[in-house]
């Protein structure tokens, strides 16, 4: 059972059962009641991505303050349920998966085409995945990939 997390305001939690079913969330206001909500948490493994040093040339500092207390806040909630909690580069994960940036390629368009990608590998969650949960769903497969899940 795999849980991949994109930890930004903006971003998204995609959940996949010991059934193979996957269900992918925006990021919650209220993120412990969410969490509580699933039983047996200490059962899953965890993958989010990793927040950096770096956060882009237009994101503003509140934002950036957000996206820290967020991953501090679910990297540490999720250890202490006892979750196996991985951390991953967004740059891991993008190659692992073959995703690049192209040269000259718009945030809007790469984040289009990114949420393009997540619709191919999950095709039966295409309603879900929306440009707040594509990058969560392509985490879920770098998981699922680590942990030799190809189904």
């Amino acid at each position: 059972m795999l849980i991949a997390i994109d930890p930004g305001v903006k971003g998204g939690i995609v959940i996949r059962c010991s059934d193979k079913k996957t269900k992918g969330y925006k990021m919650p206001e209220n993120i412990e009641r969410f969490f509580k909500s699933i039983p047996r948490l200490s059962r899953y493994k965890v993958y989010i991505e990793n927040v950096t040093g770096y956060f882009g040339n237009n994101l503003p500092s509140c934002r950036i303050g957000v996206l820290c207390e967020n991953y501090g806040y679910l990297k540490g909630f999720l250890e202490a349920s006892g979750a196996t909690v991985n951390t991953v580069r967004p740059q891991k994960w993008m190659k692992t998966l073959g995703m690049k940036r192209e040269k000259g390629e718009s945030k809007n368009e790469w984040k289009r085409r990114l949420k393009q990608e997540a619709i191919i590998r999950f095709p039966n969650n295409k309603k879900e995945i929306t440009l707040l949960t594509a990058d969560a769903f392509l985490i879920l497969k770098y998981g699922m990939v680590q942990e030799g899940i190809f189904t």
